[in-house]
């Protein structure tokens, strides 16, 4: 195109739409070449539509103890017991106290909001987050979907994944191995499923 440079963007996070422009190449200090981005790995997200209504209410309101599945003795616990907003959800040893007790309530259409029982809060997605590793935090209930979680029934007794309704990404530990047992106080987040 003589001193003119054709550039076709893809917008991912927005439109996901194509567009081309024309520049001068003197508008330019250089050049990227993206290789092979189709081949980035996909985040496995739940359809959240689809998956409430075939769960629906899989679970009682009440009063629970959300343990790891892999390893029951460590619970999922408010960081030092806070009551402030943004105060982080971590998983640590599983005790008895309020600090580890949630009221799981029933909102309808298969969604459910998680109340710690201390506090009277809600476990929340930071700021909304879509993103596979957002922050789990403790958060007044506004009634945003950062708050509603699908609890989904998974092959064994008693054992669900919590679902965020704003990501269809699920309840986790970041560096989620846990064949070494994890450390207490890890940070717990919103990741994609892992398998699938």
């Amino acid at each position: 195109m003589g001193d003119n440079v054709e550039i076709e963007e893809y917008n991912y996070g927005y439109t996901h739409n194509y567009h081309r422009r024309v520049a001068h190449k003197s508008a330019f200090t250089g050049y990227i070449h993206f290789k092979d981005l189709a081949t980035a790995p996909a985040i496995n997200r739940y359809n959240v539509e689809k998956l409430a209504t075939q769960t629906g209410q899989s679970l009682s309101g009440g009063d629970y103890h959300i343990v790891l599945a892999a390893d029951p003795s460590l619970g999922v616990d408010v960081a030092g017991l806070s009551t402030k907003n943004g105060t982080n959800i971590q998983l640590y040893k599983n005790t008895s106290d309020l600090n580890h007790v949630y009221t799981v309530v029933y909102l309808g259409n298969g969604y459910y909001k998680l109340v710690h029982k201390y506090s009277k809060k809600v476990l929340d997605v930071e700021a909304g987050s879509k993103s596979n590793g957002a922050n789990v935090q403790l958060f007044d209930d506004n009634g945003s979907e950062a708050q509603q979680w699908i609890i989904k029934p998974v092959a064994g007794e008693n054992t669900f994944e919590i679902v965020s309704r704003r990501s269809g990404l699920v309840l986790d530990v970041t560096g989620g191995n846990f064949v070494n047992r994890v450390r207490q106080g890890s940070r717990s987040a919103v990741y994609r499923r892992y398998g699938r």
